[in-house]
């Protein structure tokens, strides 16, 4: 059975297709670099498109998605202005076709966090800008906040037990080491803080932690997932269909199971 509001596969950016940024925008944890990061990360992105659409790994025929930033609103409907900017798309694809009614809009906030203000919230939530992708018709929609912030001094780390995998999923070689658990408290404050401020509860939410760029540690992201947008503009699709038919080279390509 065809999908509705599908189109032949227009071959995205192949992997390894370089994309050049500003280099400004990698500097003092800029926005714009977060979501670079983000989706540049491919793995990582996988492990937060999960959290927000669980669905999509659960449906073998999908093989991947697209995804691009940084999209001028009206470029895909000429009534969408607010937000200007869709901080991320995202456009699932299976064998054959992009399925633009399962697009999903990603609200992106970066909340700069330290040990010494460790309840710090960004300035806005993200959520009024949400809203105006829900009622342009998204098929779904999210708001993602990603948490950079410096490491608790070494005398606050907490012990743990640490091993490694064995056969038959097995955990042997247990030992004790310190570990800085800062993040995953970040990450759980933050979680805790969209949730309760959160009025639509079809919006999809994220909290992850990316730490400073030097940073090479990585956590888990937490979050919940998007529930599909009843009144999807049909308007919006055919925008949606227009914009990726013109510009799909500004799209990334990450498929559902990366070669290693």
């Amino acid at each position: 059975m065809k999908r509705p509001e599908a189109l032949p596969l227009i071959p995205p950016i192949p992997d390894g297709t370089a994309i050049p940024l500003p280099k400004e925008w990698f500097e003092d944890n800029d926005e714009r670099g977060i979501i670079a990061r983000l989706i540049m990360d491919k793995r990582y992105f996988g492990s937060c498109y999960r959290e927000l659409n669980p669905y999509f790994f659960e449906d073998d025929s999908y093989k991947g998605v697209v995804v691009s930033m940084l999209v001028d609103s009206y470029e895909v409907h000429p009534d969408l202005k607010r937000p200007g900017d869709i901080d991320v798309l995202v456009i699932p694809y299976t064998q054959n076709s992009l399925v633009f009614s399962e697009t999903m809009a990603i609200e992106a906030k970066v909340v700069r966090s330290a040990y010494t203000n460790q309840n710090k919230s960004p300035n806005q939530f993200g959520f009024s800008q949400a809203k105006g992708l829900w009622d342009i018709g998204f098929p779904y929609v999210a708001v993602a906040h990603f948490i950079v912030s410096d490491r608790s001094p070494p005398h606050q780390w907490r012990k743990i037990l640490q091993g490694t995998m064995g056969e038959n999923e097995t955990i042997k070689e247990m030992k004790e080491v310190y570990f800085d658990d800062l993040p995953l408290i970040l990450m759980e404050r933050t979680l805790g803080r969209l949730s309760k401020n959160c009025k639509n509860q079809d919006f999809g939410l994220l909290s992850s932690y990316l730490g400073n760029i030097e940073d090479k540690s990585m956590f888990f992201p937490d979050g919940g997932k998007c529930i599909k947008n009843n009144a999807t503009n049909k308007t919006l699709i055919e925008g949606l269909i227009k914009y990726y038919s013109e510009n799909y080279k500004r799209f990334l390509n990450i498929p559902r199971n990366p070669p290693d």
